[in-house]
C-alpha cells in the first residue's frame, strides 16, 4: 500500500504533540461572582493598612461606571458577608456609590468579584501582598495618553466622551489639555510631573517648552499661585513665555531669510563705552549717503560691507555696514557720541517695561471678560463705571472719535462687528442684557473698553491716577497684577470679591487606579 504524506509542518506537529504530552494544572483563579456592596467587608488579611480610603478620583470613577476590575473575596461568612482581601479601595468606593444611589433612589450597582476558597489565613495575606506589591503605577506619559484618547472621540460620541470624562473627574478643557500634553518631550514631561503640574499646565508647557528656562519660570509662577491662590501668576508667566517664543520663532525666520539672500549675519558687538578703539561697523540708521540721505537696506545690499545682526529683544534684522568709511558712507559726528550708562540703563528699562506691559494685556483682558460674564457686578465696579461715564475723560473722547469696537466685543464675548457703530452692532447684546437684568455688565464692558483702549504701551510710565484706580479695582475683584502693573499700583489689598469665582480646581495628572 502506498504511504501518504501529511501536509502539516513537521515542526508544528512536533510542538503540538509535546504540548499534549505536557502536564498542566488549572489556573485556580476562583469563581467570578457579583456581590452586593453591602455584603462586602474588609478582610483582616488585607495588607493595605495605610491610606486605605479611596481617592476622590476613584470615588468619581466608580460612581460613574462602577467597579470594572474584579476584587478578590473569601466567604461567604455566617451572615452572607464576603471578606475583601484584594481590592479594598474599590470595595469601599462601591459602598460609597451604593449609598449615594440609594439617596437618589437609583438602583445599586453590583460588584464583580473573584471568589477564592481560601481557608488558610497566611495564604490570604500572601495573595493580598502580591496584589499590592507588584502593581506598578502608570507613568505620567501613560496617564496623559490615556486621557488624551477621550478627545479623539468625535462629536457623534459626545455622550460617551462626557461620560468618560466624568468618570475620570475631568472637564472638557482638561481632556483637551491632555491631547496637547501628549506632545511633551520626555524631559519636559519628567520635569512637569516632578513639579506637580496638572493636565492643563502640562498642555500649556507644550506651547512654550522650546523657550530656555521655561519650566523654571512656570515653576516659580506655580509656587506664587499656591501662595496667593488662583492662577494669575501662571497666566502672566505663560504670556511672557509666549512673547519669548514669538521672538525665537521670528529670529529663526529672519535668519533663514537672511541666509537665502546671502546676507552675512554677525553677532552683536559689545556696546562701545568710549574707551579704546571703536568698532568699525555701524547700523545703517546711523549712516548717511554722500548727499546726506539715509542709507536704506535695499540700496545697501550691493555694498561689500553689507551685513546684519539679529536683535535679541525682537528677533528682527538690524542691518549694518562692516566698514562704512572704507565703503564711502558718511558717519555723522553725533552718531559717534556714546550714550552714558544712565542713558543705556534707561533705554533698557523702557524696552523691558513696554514688553512687560504688552505681555500683561491679554491676561488682563481675559480677566475683564470673565468679570463682565459674572452673574453680578460689584458695587465698587458700578461706582467706577458710573463716575467714568458722568465725568467723560479725554480717553472717552478719543475712544468715541476712533469708533473702536474690538475691545468691547472681546469683553462681551461676541465676534468683532464688521459694521460701524452707527449700525448699532451690539443691539442684540443690549436686548439680552435688558431681559436678564444685566445692564451693569454691559456698562462695564463699555467702560473697560474705553479705559483699555486709552492705555498704550507706555501707560506704565505715566502711572496716571485713572490707570492706578483701574488696576486697583481689578485687583480687588480678584485679578493678579503682573510685576509691571504692581509697580504702578504699589501694595494692594486683595479681598475676596462677592460673586467672584475661585481659581480653577487643579486637575490631577494621575488616573484613578485600582487598589
Amino acid at each position: 500500500m502506498a504511504s501518504t504524506t501529511s501536509s502539516t509542518d513537521p515542526q508544528v506537529e512536533a510542538a503540538e504533540t509535546a504540548a499534549r504530552a505536557e502536564e498542566t494544572r488549572p489556573a485556580a483563579i476562583g469563581t467570578l461572582i457579583e456581590v452586593h456592596p453591602d455584603r462586602l467587608v474588609v478582610d483582616p488579611a488585607n495588607v493595605r493598612k495605610d491610606n486605605p480610603q479611596p481617592s476622590a478620583e476613584l470615588l468619581q470613577s466608580v460612581a460613574e461606571i462602577g467597579v470594572r476590575e474584579p476584587i478578590g473575596v473569601r466567604g461567604p461568612g455566617p451572615d452572607g458577608e464576603f471578606w475583601v482581601f484584594k481590592g479594598q479601595r474599590r470595595a469601599l468606593a462601591a459602598k460609597a456609590a451604593a449609598k449615594a444611589a440609594r439617596e437618589r433612589k437609583q438602583p445599586v450597582r453590583m460588584v464583580p468579584a473573584i471568589l477564592d476558597v481560601i481557608d488558610d489565613e497566611a495564604e490570604a495575606v500572601l495573595l493580598s501582598l502580591v496584589e499590592n506589591k507588584h502593581r506598578e503605577a502608570m507613568t505620567a506619559r501613560d496617564d496623559v495618553n490615556a486621557v488624551a484618547q477621550l478627545s479623539l472621540l468625535t462629536d457623534d460620541d459626545i455622550e460617551r466622551r462626557n461620560r468618560a470624562a466624568n468618570a475620570l473627574g475631568l472637564t472638557p478643557d482638561q481632556v483637551a489639555a491632555a491631547q496637547r500634553a501628549r506632545k511633551l518631550t520626555p524631559k519636559s514631561l519628567t520635569t512637569a510631573t516632578a513639579s506637580g503640574y496638572d493636565l492643563e499646565q502640562m498642555g500649556d508647557l507644550v506651547e512654550v517648552e522650546k523657550v530656555p528656562n521655561a519650566t523654571a519660570v512656570l515653576d516659580q509662577a506655580k509656587r506664587d499661585d499656591e501662595r496667593d491662590g488662583g492662577r494669575g501668576h501662571w497666566e502672566h508667566a505663560m504670556s511672557r513665555l509666549r512673547g519669548d517664543l514669538g521672538v525665537i520663532e521670528r529670529a529663526a525666520a529672519v535668519r533663514a531669510e537672511l541666509g537665502a539672500a546671502k546676507v552675512k549675519i554677525v553677532n552683536p558687538q559689545p556696546y562701545y563705552s568710549g574707551y579704546g578703539e571703536r568698532p568699525k561697523d555701524r547700523e545703517l540708521s546711523e549712516l548717511r549717503t554722500q548727499l546726506g540721505g539715509p542709507v536704506l537696506p535695499e540700496k545697501h545690499a550691493g555694498c561689500p560691507g553689507h551685513a546684519a545682526r539679529i536683535d535679541r529683544a525682537t528677533g528682527e534684522a538690524v542691518f549694518l555696514c562692516l566698514d562704512p568709511v572704507a565703503h564711502g558712507h558718511k558717519v555723522p559726528k553725533k552718531a559717534g557720541k556714546p550714550r552714558s550708562e544712565q542713558e543705556k540703563a534707561r533705554h533698557a528699562s523702557v524696552v523691558a517695561h513696554n514688553r512687560a506691559w504688552r505681555d500683561a494685556r491679554p491676561v488682563r483682558h481675559k480677566f475683564i471678560a470673565e468679570l463682565v460674564a459674572r452673574p453680578k457686578v460689584s458695587e465698587a465696579v458700578q461706582l467706577f463705571c458710573l463716575s467714568h461715564l458722568l465725568h467723560q475723560s479725554e480717553g472717552s473722547s478719543r475712544y468715541a472719535d476712533k469708533g473702536e469696537l474690538a475691545y468691547a466685543a472681546g469683553f462681551l464675548g461676541v465676534p468683532e462687528p464688521k459694521t460701524g457703530r452707527w449700525n448699532k452692532p451690539f443691539q442684540g447684546a443690549v436686548t439680552k442684557a435688558m431681559k436678564g437684568r444685566r445692564t451693569a455688565n454691559l456698562v462695564l464692558a463699555h467702560v473697560a473698553a474705553v479705559v483699555e483702549f486709552d492705555m498704550g504701551d507706555r501707560a506704565w510710565e505715566s502711572g496716571s491716577a485713572r490707570v492706578k484706580e483701574w488696576l486697583r479695582l481689578l485687583a480687588a475683584e480678584g485679578y493678579t497684577l503682573s510685576e509691571v502693573e504692581a509697580e504702578i499700583t504699589g501694595p494692594v489689598l486683595k479681598p475676596a470679591a462677592k460673586g467672584a469665582p475661585k481659581g480653577p480646581a487643579t486637575a490631577r495628572t494621575k488616573l484613578a487606579t485600582a487598589a
